[in-house]
C-alpha cells in the first residue's frame, strides 16, 4: 500500500549526534553493502555505506531478526531510510535503523522508480520520485566512465573497455589485464608483451597494439578478473592511475583491493548503451586496419632503384584514380630523379607537388606487437631539425639518448669507444669504409648506402633502407621453438598464439599437425573453401646503433624469416631438434645477451658483445602507426 504522508529529509552532511529519541530520514547512494548474521544473538545486520551530493562514506547498520527478510541491495542502488538514529562510534558518526521495514531500495535499471521493500505499506509521493531521479542523475554524472586518454596522474575513474588478454601472476597474487577503449594515452606505457600462459586474443591484440594498456587487479577482485575472457566488454569501477612518490615519472593503472566507491569489475551485456558507444569507437579502428589491405609483400617486390632514400611509387589499381594525374612527362621524370637523390645530398629536398603519393601498407598479424621505442617519434618531433632535415651520424646528443646505460654505444663514433665496433674511417671513400665493417649477416643489396636508425625513424614512409646496427633483444625470448612459430591464415589474417593451437587438426603429416582456419570454416559452407593454416616464424628485434634517442622494433616473419635463417623452414625447425637448436644458435649469435645462462649447446661459441647485423628494413604506416619489417637479409 502506497501512502501519501509527508516526511522531511536531510542530507548526509546535516546529520549530527542526537538522543536516541530523535531520528532522521535520508536518501543515499549505496557504495558498499554487506549482510551478516550475528551468531548466538539471532540477529541480522545489513551494513550500508552511503553517499550523496554532500557527504561520502557514511555508514549505517540496519538490524533485523534472524528469520526476517531484507530487500536486495547492490552498490549503485539508492536507499531511503526512515527513523534512523545517529550516534558516534570511534569518533565518527554512524547510523542505526532498527528494522528493514523502514528502508526502500531503488535500482538504477528500474525506470519506473518502483522501490523494493519488505514493508506492507510505505509512503511515496511525486516529491520522492523527483528526489530519486535527481540523485541518480548526480551519481551517474559522477561515475560516468572516462576514456583512457583522459586519465591523469592520481585519477580514480570508471573505465568501459574490452578485454584483450588475461594473465594470472602467481608470485604477486594479481591479475594483469590488457584492455583498450579505442583511445591512446602518453601517460603510461603498454608493457607485459608475450607473457607465458596469458589468455590473449592474438588477432585483437594485433589490431589494438597501439591502443592497449595494462591494468593490475588486486585483492578480492582477482577472482572476478581471472574468469574474464578476451573479447568481453567490462566496466572497471574506481580504477586508479597510481604514481609512487619515490618515482613520480612511473605510472601504473591499478584496481586496488576493497569495494569503496563501488570499486569492482562488471561484465557488460552487448546491448548495454555503454558497450554500444565503445563498439562504435573500436569498430572504426578495426575497419581502418582492414581497409588498408595487406600490401607489404607488394612493396617489398618493387624496383630497387627506389630502394633507399625515395618513396616507393606503387599503388593498387583500385586506388590509383585518387591521385592527381601527372600531365607533363618531363615533370614526372624530374620527380623520379629528385626522389632517387641520397638523403644527405644538397638539394635533395623534394617539393610538395613533386612527391608521389602512396597508400598506407597494412601491417600483418604479429607485426603489430608492442614497439620497443614507443617514445621515439614523439621525442624526435621535439628535436630541432637541422638545415638538411637530418642529423649526421656523428652528431650524437647524449642528452637525447634515453636508452639504458649499457645500451649507450655510439656505434658510429669510433673515437669514444675503447674497442670500436666500426673500424676507423681510414678508407679512401665512405663506400669502402662501410664495406669494411665486420657484420654477421648480409643483404641482397650491398651497394645501397646504409642509413642510421635516427634517419630511419625520422624518414617518411613507406621506404626501404639498409642499416648496420646491434640487436639488443628479441621477442619472444622463448626456450621452445613452438613459441617462435605461429599458424597463419593468408585469407583472413587469423593467427594462433603459438604452434600448438587449441583447435582440432584435420591431418597429421610427417610429424606435424595441420589445421583449418577456424574463422574461414565458420563463414564458408563448402569445406573446399576452408583455408589451411600455414606455419610461419614471428620474431621482433630491438635494433639500435647509438644515433637515436630510443630503439627501433623490426619484425621478421614469413618468407623473409626463412631466408634470414639460411633456408630453414618452420616445419623443419619443429620436426628436428638439431635444426631447432641451429635456429636458436643463430638468434644467440646476433643477440648474445638473450642466450640462457644454463644453455648446454655450443658452449664454445665466442659471441662478441652486440655484434653488428647488416639488414634491410621496410618502413610502412597503417592507422595504428609506423612499423618496420626485415627483408632480403641472411645470416652468415
Amino acid at each position: 500500500v502506497i501512502l501519501a504522508n509527508h516526511y522531511e529529509y536531510v542530507t548526509l552532511e546535516a546529520l549530527k549526534e542526537t538522543d536516541s529519541k530523535i531520528t532522521f530520514n535520508v536518501y543515499g547512494i549505496v557504495e558498499k553493502c554487506n549482510l551478516k548474521v550475528i551468531q548466538g544473538k539471532r540477529t541480522q545486520i545489513l551494513d550500508l555505506t552511503l553517499t550523496d551530493e554532500t557527504e561520502a562514506g557514511f555508514n549505517c547498520s540496519v538490524f533485523g531478526a534472524k528469520d526476517e527478510a531484507f530487500p536486495d541491495v547492490y552498490p549503485g542502488d539508492i536507499v531511503r531510510i526512515h527513523r534512523m538514529q545517529v550516534y558516534k562510534f570511534r569518533n565518527r558518526l554512524k547510523g542505526r535503523c532498527i528494522s528493514p521495514k523502514f528502508i526502500l531500495v531503488f535500482n538504477k535499471n528500474n525506470k519506473e522508480c518502483r522501490p523494493k521493500t519488505v514493508a506492507k505499506s510505505f509512503t511515496f509521493i511525486p516529491k520522492d520520485a523527483a528526489r530519486v531521479e535527481e540523485l541518480f542523475q548526480w551519481y551517474n554524472k559522477l561515475s560516468e566512465p572516462k576514456l583512457i586518454c583522459e586519465l591523469s596522474r592520481g585519477d580514480y575513474a570508471n573505465i568501459v573497455c574490452q578485454i584483450i588478454g588475461v594473465y594470472c601472476a602467481k608470485k604477486t597474487d594479481a591479475v594483469i589485464l590488457k584492455i583498450w577503449d579505442g583511445t591512446k594515452t602518453n601517460q603510461f606505457e603498454s608493457t607485459h608483451w608475450g607473457l607465458k600462459e596469458e589468455n590473449i586474443d592474438e588477432k585483437l591484440f594485433t589490431v589494438a597494439k597501439n591502443y592497449y594498456v595494462i591494468i593490475s587487479v588486486y585483492g578480492q577482485h582477482v577472482a572476478t578478473a581471472s574468469e574474464l575472457k578476451p573479447g568481453q566488454y567490462i566496466e572497471i569501477r574506481d580504477a586508479h592511475l597510481y604514481s609512487p612518490q619515490s618515482n613520480p615519472d612511473e605510472y601504473k593503472l591499478c584496481l586496488h583491493t576493497g569495494t569503496k566507491e563501488g570499486r569492482g569489475i562488471e561484465v557488460l551485456n552487448t546491448n548495454d548503451n555503454r558497450v554500444k558507444k565503445l563498439k562504435e569507437r573500436l569498430e572504426k579502428i578495426v575497419v581502418d586496419v582492414m581497409e588498408c589491405g595487406n600490401q607489404t609483400d607488394h612493396l617489398l617486390s618493387q624496383n630497387n632503384s627506389l630502394f633507399l632514400n625515395c618513396d616507393i611509387s606503387v599503388l593498387p589499381s583500385s586506388q590509383s584514380q585518387r591521385l592527381t594525374q601527372v600531365t607533363n612527362d618531363a615533370e614526372a621524370t624530374a620527380t623520379i630523379e629528385a626522389l632517387n637523390r641520397p638523403l644527405r645530398e644538397e638539394g635533395s629536398v623534394v617539393s610538395q607537388n613533386a612527391v608521389i603519393s602512396i597508400l598506407e601498407a597494412s601491417v600483418k598479424p604479429g607485426q603489430c606487437t608492442q614497439e620497443f621505442g614507443e617514445g621515439t617519434q614523439r621525442e624526435l618531433q621535439e628535436m630541432d631539425d637541422s638545415e638538411d632535415g637530418m642529423s649526421a651520424p656523428t652528431q650524437q646528443d647524449p642528452v637525447l639518448n634515453k636508452t639504458p646505460l649499457e645500451y649507450r654505444m655510439y656505434l658510429h663514433n669510433a673515437a669514444i669507444q675503447k674497442n670500436p665496433t666500426f673500424s676507423p674511417h681510414s678508407s679512401e671513400t665512405e663506400v669502402e669504409w662501410w664495406k669494411s665493417v665486420s657484420t654477421i649477416s648480409e643483404t641482397d643489396h650491398p651497394t645501397i648506402k646504409p642509413s642510421s636508425i635516427a634517419e630511419i625513424v625520422q624518414h617518411d614512409t613507406p621506404y626501404k633502407f639498409r642499416t648496420l646496427c646491434a640487436v639488443f633483444s628479441y621477442k619472444p625470448n622463448a626456450s621452445s621453438m613452438h613459441d617462435l612459430i605461429h599458424l597463419y591464415c593468408s585469407k583472413c589474417s587469423y593467427m594462433t598464439q603459438n604452434a600448438i593451437p587449441s583447435i582440432d587438426p584435420f591431418e597429421e603429416r610427417d610429424g606435424l599437425f595441420y589445421f583449418y582456419c577456424p574463422e574461414c570454416s565458420t563463414q564458408e559452407v563448402d569445406k573446399k573453401d576452408w583455408s589451411v593454416l600455414n606455419y610461419t616464424y614471428l620474431i621482433s628485434f630491438e635494433l639500435h646503433d647509438g644515433t637515436g634517442p630510443s630503439s627501433l622494433e623490426a619484425h621478421l616473419w614469413g618468407e623473409n624469416a626463412i631466408k634470414f635463417f639460411k633456408g630453414i623452414t618452420p616445419e623443419q625447425a619443429l620436426k628436428e631438434e638439431t635444426v631447432s637448436n641451429s635456429v636458436f644458435q643463430m638468434l644467440w649469435s646476433i643477440c648474445p645477451n638473450c642466450k640462457p645462462f644454463n644453455s648446454v649447446g655450443n658452449r664454445d661459441h665466442n659471441y662478441s658483445a652486440y655484434p653488428i647485423i647488416n639488414c634491410c628494413l621496410l618502413s610502412y604506416k597503417t592507422s595504428s602507426g609506423t612499423f618496420y619489417q626485415i627483408f632480403d637479409t641472411t645470416l652468415l
